[in-house]
């Protein structure tokens, strides 16, 4: 019996409004994924031999890209 309330809460529940916190979090994620692509824009374009470097190793080594974005990821 405890099982079956417990079941019903859970639906009841999942069909909430979000609350306004629930939204906060929805646009950071947004957000940060925004500074994510910046960055990583930033990183290939605005920095010289530096881009230069990071394009090149990226195509060799795929791993760059994905370090790149992991440091972005961080930041935000």
């Amino acid at each position: 019996m405890g099982t079956l309330e417990l079941q019903k809460k859970d639906i009841a529940c999942s069909t909430h409004a979000l609350s306004f916190s629930e939204m906060e979090e929805i646009i950071a994620g947004k957000e940060c994924g925004q500074y994510v692509v910046d960055c990583l824009g930033d990183a290939y374009s605005n920095h010289g031999w530096v881009s230069v470097w990071a394009i090149v190793q990226s195509a060799f080594i795929p791993e760059t890209a994905v370090a790149l974005a992991v440091a972005c990821y961080i930041d935000c």
